[in-house]
């Protein structure tokens, strides 16, 4: 199955090794702001932001993930492609503990040692970092990322375009607003409202 990633950075290499791993996908290449002679193990970067229409169905090519940590950016990213028609695949590293019942959306990237436990529900175009842990029955929003070490407790509900930065600790049934950002390490223990955004 041929895909491309959107991106060209530290992201977009950790996205290549995972998607490597499982032989269902072929990375074709990559997509990046500006036209570079930029690589990633040996994969290239066949073009910028404005092909993508063009791109579409071009070879066999309909598949994506965009392997960007900036939410704003990867959300905007995000509407366009569906728009387009493109189809969102998971990036799930062979390390990762997911149960079965867990519900994951589109897009989603999952690196080296997740855990996820039952009855989780994960939604679209969600970044998890290595070593994150989300127990039972938490709900992860779309657009949300999760930094490395993240501990997510459970029932806690984390709203859409939320950003947890590293080994930080979402108590149990604690509510993160949408928008919000917590920062490195924090403890969580109560819930935080959800914070306008500037587009």
């Amino acid at each position: 199955m041929n895909v491309i990633i959107i991106g060209a950075g530290s992201t977009a290499s950790n996205v290549v090794e995972i998607l490597r791993q499982n032989r269902v996908f072929e990375v074709v290449g990559l997509i990046d702001i500006s036209m570079s002679d930029k690589e990633i193990d040996g994969i290239k970067v066949i073009g910028t932001h404005s092909i993508l229409s063009d791109l579409y169905g071009k070879d066999g090519i309909v598949n994506v993930i965009i392997a960007i940590g900036d939410n704003l950016i990867r959300e905007k990213h995000f509407f366009k492609l569906r728009q387009i028609g493109y189809n969102f695949v998971n990036a799930i590293h062979n390390s990762a503990i997911i149960s079965e019942n867990v519900k994951l959306g589109e897009g989603v990237i999952i690196e080296a040692g997740v855990i996820i436990e039952r009855d989780a529900v994960i939604g679209d175009n969600v970044y998890i970092s290595s070593g994150t842990m989300i127990k039972t029955k938490a709900a992860i929003g779309n657009n949300v990322y999760l930094g490395p070490g993240v501990i997510v407790d459970g029932e806690t509900i984390i709203k859409k375009n939320c950003r947890i930065n590293g080994r930080a600790y979402i108590t149990n049934r604690a509510v993160v607003g949408k928008n919000a950002v917590v920062p490195v390490g924090k403890i969580i223990e109560k819930n935080i409202k959800d914070i306008s955004r500037k587009e």
